[in-house]
């Protein structure tokens, strides 16, 4: 998504702008601001224009209240990304320590061997102590 540079429209005419079709300057729109005019939007010179001039009519005349749309758009993106990166901080949190909680569980199973000191998890059937595979088929 690209990101709109919202400094450069400071100082721009505050809306809302208006457009007014067919004024006495021979204009198809003028767009205006309270107590300003703003631009012109000229007649096209085909018949089958007139709806593109008045779609950019229309779209000009719009402008502010697009930018505020865009602005309050940008803020909640932002928010989200915030509380979004929050969470995976959370989530990478948990992970630890519940990859933490399983090595300890994992190497709690393991004892040494009685005879060679092999981290084992297997027992002597008679005595009940850790031996190791090797030790006890030996």
């Amino acid at each position: 998504m690209k990101t709109i540079d919202y400094k450069k429209y400071d100082g721009h005419t505050p809306g809302p702008w208006g457009s007014v079709q067919h004024n006495a300057m021979g204009m198809r729109h003028a767009i205006s601001g309270p107590n300003q005019f703003i631009c012109k939007v000229p007649e096209p010179g085909l018949q089958s224009c007139c709806a593109e001039s008045d779609g950019n009519a229309a779209l000009i005349a719009d402008a502010p209240m697009l930018l505020e749309a865009c602005r309050e758009r940008d803020a909640v993106l932002e928010t989200l990304e915030i509380s979004y990166r929050a969470r995976i901080r959370e989530l990478e949190a948990e992970l630890q320590k519940h990859e933490q909680t399983e090595t300890i569980r994992h190497n709690a199973a393991f004892k040494p061997c009685r005879q060679c000191n092999t981290p084992t998890r297997y027992k002597s059937h008679r005595t009940g102590e850790p031996m190791c595979g090797s030790c006890l088929g030996g």
